[in-house]
């Protein structure tokens, strides 16, 4: 069977199922759950029905969950388990309860039930009474349910009927294919029987709860004496104390667990250790209170008796000279209390100071110790990226060496930081010595081939019989400046017509060519 199904409801394909997969795989689970189902009655026809909605009757049991089960279906017949327990439980008390009431009505005359003290009435709880009331009125609904099933389903379907109801033909299948398995005639008559002792029962415990409820009506009535209280008002707080009983009765219901029940007798043991480590706690702390007052007046006393100051003073000697040696004066004595105000006077701004000194020399040194971190990080970083230091390492921290400068170490370790700027120094050092080498040596070489170039020049003029410019010039400069006023004196014309019979290049052979 195809489904039409919307657009925004195509990712949920997978899990949607029609109508008769949904009921064929909820009868599949009710079977299934079935079989670890038992019932407490004489007959063992558990509906398919009430495991389909339906609430499950109270008389049904698990006897044990497989080990096999989870999820869904172990939670739901472990809850089933624990309401079979809580039902069982709260039956057994509600009978044990009835039947003490019966006991003690049966015993007492009714004429003297009339003439009840309000003292002895007050002794009978009402609301036991009221819960045993609701009690059979559940079971009184239960049964008249059955009732009312059992003839829906005994009726014959009408001919004229022609459209069929799955549900109902699948539900009339089922009770059709239990009741062949068992015998056809003896089954009705059984369940006739059954239900005629049901109803039996039934109608005496109605005429019981009447009874009780009239006895508990003349009983409120007695107790409450001359108030004036309406009709009304009663049906309003009984129903008002209902509904919370019951709300109550259930929590007390839903979260009881069998192996807590004995635990009400424990209460007052818990309640009794408690309070006793209490006392014994307080006991322990009073005993260290007195310990810490004789210890701090100790520290008091010693602390006076080191800061009193010394009041024998040197008498004169005339009047040392008139006491008498048999009267001697007192000495005055200093209390600890006396001094304690100017001590602390003095002692208290000093440790303000030493406070703000140790403040001040921890924030010193953190914040040294954090400059000293980013340095030793930055020389560390520039390590790695020098050139410099892997080019002129210090060779007493090479792996070669170590064993030549082991014997002048101290055993002590130095400093990260020490060693980086050690390194650092070195390296420099070593690369201005280098420098200062190189550059000496340039200059050597660059002298000598500046001689050996001024010598070959000289060759050169001398091979063509000329002076050197240079030399030309400086001995001419050497002339003028020995005979600087001649030469001044001499006239411009003669002046320049020298300097021009010294210039060309033919100037130094003057004729002599041979």
């Amino acid at each position: 069977m195809s489904l039409d199904i919307p657009p925004s409801a195509r990712p949920l394909a997978p899990y949607i199922r029609s109508r008769q997969d949904v009921r064929r795989i909820r009868q599949a689970l009710a079977l299934y759950l079935q079989s670890h189902i038992v019932s407490t009655d004489d007959d063992s026809t558990t509906r398919q029905e009430s495991l389909l909605g339906v609430p499950i009757d109270p008389s049904v049991d698990v006897p044990k969950i497989p080990a096999s089960l989870t999820g869904a279906r172990k939670e739901y017949l472990q809850a089933l388990q624990d309401n079979a327990i809580a039902r069982r439980e709260y039956d057994h008390f509600s009978h044990k309860i009835a039947s003490r009431k019966l006991l003690t009505q049966n015993h007492i005359p009714n004429r003297r039930r009339n003439s009840i003290s309000p003292a002895t009435v007050e002794t009978h709880t009402p609301l036991e009474d009221y819960l045993l009331l609701l009690q059979e009125n559940r079971r009184y609904e239960k049964l008249r349910l059955f009732d009312h099933a059992l003839t829906d389903l005994t009726k014959q379907v009408p001919a004229d009927d022609d459209v069929a109801v799955p549900e109902q033909d699948a539900h009339l299948g089922q009770w059709r294919r239990n009741a062949s398995t068992r015998e056809p005639g003896g089954n009705v008559q059984e369940l006739i029987s059954k239900l005629e002792r049901t109803v039996l029962k039934a109608k005496v415990n109605l005429a019981r709860e009447q009874h009780l409820l009239e006895e508990l009506k003349a009983r409120q009535q007695h107790s409450e004496g001359g108030s004036i209280t309406t009709p009304g008002q009663r049906a309003i707080a009984l129903q008002r104390v209902r509904d919370e009983l019951v709300q109550w009765v259930e929590e007390k219901l839903a979260t009881a667990n069998p192996e807590e029940v004995p635990g009400f007798e424990t209460a007052s043991e818990n309640e009794a250790t408690d309070s006793l480590h209490v006392k014994e706690r307080k006991a322990l702390i009073r005993e260290q209170y007195v310990k810490y007052v004789q210890e701090r007046s100790t520290l008091l006393d010693a602390l006076s008796l080191l800061s009193q100051p010394t009041k024998s003073v040197a008498p004169a000697p005339e009047q040392a000279a008139k006491r008498s040696p048999d009267h001697p004066t007192p000495t005055p004595s200093w209390n600890s209390v006396d001094l304690f105000g100017p001590v602390s006077n003095l002692l208290l701004p000093g440790s303000t100071v030493q406070k703000s000194l140790a403040m001040q020399r921890s924030y010193l040194a953190g914040l040294l110790s954090k400059e000293k971190a980013n340095i030793n990080q930055t020389l560390e970083r520039l390590s790695h990226e020098s050139h410099l230091l892997p080019e002129y390492p210090i060779l007493a921290r090479q792996t070669r060496f170590k064993h030549i400068t082991a014997d002048r170490g101290d055993g002590e370790r130095a400093d990260d930081l020490i060693a980086h700027a050690q390194a650092w120094a070195f390296a420099a050092d070593a690369a201005q010595s280098n420098e200062s080498d190189y550059v000496e040596q340039k200059i050597e070489h660059g002298q000598d081939l500046s001689q050996a170039a001024s010598r070959t020049l000289q060759q050169i003029y001398d091979m063509l019989n000329q002076d050197n410019p240079a030399t030309v010039s400086h001995d001419h400069d050497s002339d003028h400046g020995e005979d600087i006023w001649t030469a001044a004196a001499e006239p411009r014309s003669k002046r320049t017509r020298q300097r021009d019979d010294l210039q060309g290049p033919w100037t130094r052979l003057n004729g002599r060519l041979g």
